[in-house]
Formats: C-alpha cells, structure tokens, sequence
C-alpha cells in the first residue's frame, strides 16, 4: 500500500478495527492515513499533515489521538438497510480476538454483497493482505481540491498542497 501514497513516511498502525479498518500514525506526517479494507480505500487527511510540519501543534496532536475520543473518518461499512455491520456481525458471529477481523467471504471489490450473511471471522493479517491485493486502491482526499480555500482559515501556505510539498521534498 505504501507505495501508492503520494508521499513517503514511516507508518505505525495505533488501531485496528473489527472490520479490518487501519489508522495509522506517520512519523513525518502524523495522524495521517486510514485505510478501509472494504472498499479498497487510503482516505488521506491534509490537515493533519499541515499540523505536523508545526512541531508544537504535532505534540498536541499526539496527546489527542492517544488521549481523546476516535474520530475516524472510515466509517463502518453498512447494508443495503443502512444498518452498521460490526454490531450486526457482532450478534451473528460473536466477538473478534486480537488477531482476527470480520471478512468478507466474497469481498466487496470482487462483486461480494455488504452484508453480514457474507461476513465470517477469519485471520487478520491473512484477510487484510489478501484485500490489499484484490483490486486497485482508491486514494481519497477529502480536503483535495479544496485545499486553497481551507488553508488560509488555518492559516496555512496555500500553495502548494501538503502532499505535494512532500512529495517534492
């Protein structure tokens, strides 16, 4: 996966979630990347990459990731009712260990339906290298084009992007 971001870092896994979701923590770039194992999906946050070019707002942000409420952005996937999946699976299949996640038996990416009758309990690391190789990944910038009008409300250099700034450097 790593070779398909648009910027190079050292990557620290803090969570993972039932469903397989990673967030991770960047050496140079903080809290920075979530990947989403179901749709096949890097989502990418700008702002946080900002934050820790500024040493000080980069300590801050630490002490709230390992200290504060989550706040991911991957949000878990749901049914065709609209129903969040975990809790569903949860009910249906029973708790995960440490080392296993919800997978698909027929992954999404493969045509699969989101559902927890196509879900059963499998090995983690088995199921997320085995997702990781099933179709392209996405990469999902939800700041992208955008960054021009958000930078200077945080009073970041609008030009250009923190990920091209990474990029070429």
């Amino acid at each position: 996966v790593q070779d398909q971001l648009p910027f190079t870092d050292t990557f620290h896994c803090l969570a993972r979630s039932a469903m397989g979701n990673l967030f991770l923590w960047g050496e140079q770039t903080g809290d920075s990347i979530e990947i989403d194992p179901t749709y096949t999906r890097i989502v990418i946050d700008q702002l946080a990459i900002q934050a820790a070019n500024d040493p000080e707002v980069r300590q801050q942000q630490g002490r709230v990731v390992f200290t504060g409420s989550a706040k991911w952005s991957v949000e878990d996937p749901e049914d065709a009712s609209e129903r969040a999946l975990p809790p569903q699976a949860l009910t249906r299949l029973g708790p995960v260990r440490a080392d296993q996640v919800y997978g698909f038996i027929l992954p999404p990416a493969l045509g699969g339906p989101i559902s927890v009758d196509n879900l059963r309990i499998t090995d983690a690391h088995t199921y997320l290298t085995l997702q990781a190789q099933q179709s392209d990944i996405t990469i999902s910038d939800p700041v992208g084009a955008n960054w021009d009008q958000i930078a200077p409300i945080i009073r970041a250099d609008p030009d250009p992007t923190p990920i091209a700034r990474k990029r070429n450097s």
